[in-house]
């Protein structure tokens, strides 16, 4: 999947809902600097399985979900969100 693929995906799950800008790291003490190895399931971004071999992005939503991402569509996530912060629509 190509960024622009990934953008467009990540914006309909935020004007859905399914996504928040609003997160913060992950809160559990066990995840140093938020950021893991992949464990197979899919990125929240891209829907694409986070390869064991991938570093992924943890983050908790303004709900407390916890939501992951590939590095690079954890990168287009924000600033998608600094985009709309910028530019409300």
């Amino acid at each position: 999947m190509n960024e622009s693929e990934t953008l467009l995906k990540i914006r309909e799950k935020l004007r859905r809902g399914i996504l928040s800008c609003h997160v913060r790291p992950h809160a559990d003490p066990n995840i140093a600097i938020n950021i893991g190895c992949g464990t197979g399931k899919p990125c929240d971004g891209c829907e694409r399985a986070i390869l064991e071999t991938e570093a992924r992005i943890i983050y908790d939503d303004s709900i407390g979900k916890v939501i992951s991402f590939h590095n690079r569509c954890a990168d287009i996530f924000h600033e998608e969100c600094q985009r709309r912060l910028a530019h409300p629509d």
